[in-house]
């Protein structure tokens, strides 16, 4: 399915699932927008990457409450929050790096290392723009080259390197997030809606 569909498939879902939720996305950005945020973090967007943010601009809370999750304990960004976020990722990578420089080496070590889309890397490096956080865990489109170039990682910067690819593209994570809604989350969580916004609660131990 085509980005802009996918997008509109969930978004419908949401409106009748998690309404508040689906209300909590702001309209998307203008291509100046997108171009001025690449230019603040020195990083090209994917054109699906690209296409998504004309779709939308991120999640804020509503006048009525809360904005919610689509993924666990994640809200997504908006271009002005990617260019704070990318640049608090980047210093917390640098001071890792101050921290224990014989384990970790440099940045751009670590970059070259690691050059192709999906490759894991130590610490979070600038190739990597943040769509979306809260806590210690963000997700991120790697815009590095290869085949998976435009698919989405994360790093959980309290816990070790930056995983693998966990989904390949924006439409992928979409329809994740839409499946999880019309045929129930993974094992291990469940989603609850309160005053029409969705969260998601561990069923673990």
């Amino acid at each position: 399915m085509e980005l802009a569909a996918r997008w509109e498939s969930l978004i419908a879902t949401l409106r009748d699932y998690a309404p508040a939720t689906a209300a909590s996305f702001r309209p998307g950005a203008t291509e100046a927008a997108v171009a001025r945020c690449e230019e603040a973090i020195g990083v090209r967007f994917p054109a699906e990457l690209r296409t998504w943010f004309l779709l939308q601009n991120g999640q804020a809370d509503t006048d009525t409450g809360p904005a919610g999750e689509l993924l666990p304990l994640q809200v997504f960004f908006s271009l002005d929050e990617i260019v704070t976020e990318h640049a608090a990722l980047l210093e917390l990578s640098s001071e890792m790096l101050d921290y224990d420089p014989d384990y970790y080496g440099s940045l751009s070590a670590i970059a070259n290392g690691a050059p192709n889309a999906g490759e894991p890397t130590d610490l979070f490096i600038a190739s990597y723009i943040p769509i979306s956080g809260y806590q210690n865990i963000d997700y991120f489109c790697d815009t590095r080259p290869g085949d998976r170039h435009g698919s989405i990682g994360w790093w959980p910067y309290n816990a070790g390197p930056a995983a693998p690819t966990e989904w390949g593209s924006i439409a992928e994570l979409l329809a994740h997030i839409e499946h999880n809604l019309t045929d129930g989350p993974p094992d291990g969580w469940q989603i609850v809606v309160d005053d029409g916004a969705m969260y998601w609660e561990s069923t673990g131990p």
